[in-house]
């Protein structure tokens, strides 16, 4: 992107030169700098624009302009002025778009990833599965007696419970990992390169130090976890969370705070 940008600033200040002094091209010395600002950063877009400013002084300079409108700079200064703020601005709308998106796909509650995110990651995991053929686990969870906690202490200790479930599932999973929460009291992690064998090992783990944590609290919470490994990519990802909810249930009906298992496979 460095490149493009200075290719494109060093190329406009060339056309400045060869047109000469009768035709000065301001205007598109904003597209360097419009470029910078948005896929580089601030401090870079208004580098680009001290740089833009420069070579427009000194092509037109170069190509004989007057010396009495460089001489004060007030040109100079103009243009610069102008590219600044153009910098800014764009920078500012670039952060704002960001983080729109960013609270688009965060949990209002938890700070993690929401439904919405959840969906995205998961769509690139079976592309990359169907690329890869490597597979991937898909862990669903849900908390058992959990609407007891907000009928007995009220949903503020709910909300509390939720947040600090969030923050054990980003402990003890990877960096690569990802925990979402689906809504209400259901989570779902999405563990890349993690085989059946792998996921018989870390879903166990997250139970327990969830379980931990819980009995410290003295909260009255249980986990029913279904964990699925994908060989290969079902036809959605609807279809895909429902095969890991279908295996969550399994487990409730086995007498809660089980651990249920599955292999998809269309071999």
């Amino acid at each position: 992107m460095w490149l493009a940008v200075l290719v494109s600033m060093l190329s406009l200040g060339v056309i400045d030169y060869k047109i000469g002094p009768g035709l000065s091209l301001f205007l598109p010395y904003i597209f360097p700098v419009a470029l910078a600002s948005w896929t580089l950063g601030t401090s870079e877009g208004l580098f680009i624009s001290f740089f833009c400013s420069a070579i427009w002084s000194i092509t037109n300079f170069a190509a004989n302009q007057s010396f009495i409108d460089l001489l004060p700079m007030g040109k100079s200064i103009e243009r610069l002025g102008i590219l600044i703020i153009f910098s800014l601005l764009i920078s500012e709308v670039h952060i704002l778009l960001k983080n729109e998106k960013q609270l688009s796909h965060t949990d209002y509650l938890t700070g993690i990833p929401n439904r919405r995110a959840l969906y995205e990651t998961v769509a690139l995991e079976m592309k990359r599965l169907a690329r890869t053929m490597r597979p991937f686990t898909l862990i669903y969870m849900d908390l058992d007696d959990f609407k007891i906690i907000n009928d007995s202490a009220g949903h503020p200790a709910g909300d509390v419970v939720l947040t600090e479930v969030a923050t054990i599932l980003k402990l003890q999973l990877r960096g690569i990992d990802t925990v979402a929460r689906m809504g209400g009291d259901e989570f779902v992690a999405i563990l890349p390169e993690t085989n059946e064998l792998a996921a018989r090992k870390v879903a166990p783990r997250i139970q327990s130090s969830l379980l931990e944590d819980m009995q410290e609290h003295h909260w009255s919470v249980t986990f029913s976890i279904g964990v699925l490994t994908f060989l290969s990519a079902p036809a959605n990802t609807d279809e895909m969370l429902q095969r890991a909810d279908r295996l969550m249930y399994s487990a409730k009906k086995e007498g809660k705070n089980a651990i249920c298992y599955g292999v998809y496979s269309e071999w």
